[in-house]
C-alpha cells in the first residue's frame, strides 16, 4: 500500500489532480478569482481542464505499481 502511495507522485494525472484540489481550496477560502472571471470564462476553463485530464489519461501507459 505504501509503495502505491509513493508512486502516486510519479503520475502526471495525479499531480494535476492535486494542483486542481489546491486551487479549489484556495478559491473556496479566499475567493481570489470570483470577481475576475465571468461564467463563460469559468465554463471554458472547466472544458480545458477536462481535455487536459483526458490527454493525461491517454498518455498514461503504466500502472502506478510499475512506476
Amino acid at each position: 500500500m505504501m509503495d502505491k502511495l509513493k508512486n502516486i507522485w510519479k503520475s502526471k494525472t495525479m499531480l494535476f489532480s492535486l494542483l486542481l484540489m489546491v486551487f479549489g481550496a484556495i478559491e473556496l477560502n479566499f475567493s481570489l478569482f470570483q470577481g475576475l472571471i465571468n461564467d463563460e470564462v469559468f465554463a471554458f476553463a472547466s472544458m480545458i481542464i477536462g481535455v487536459i485530464v483526458a490527454i493525461l489519461r491517454f498518455v498514461t501507459t503504466l500502472p502506478l505499481d510499475e512506476k
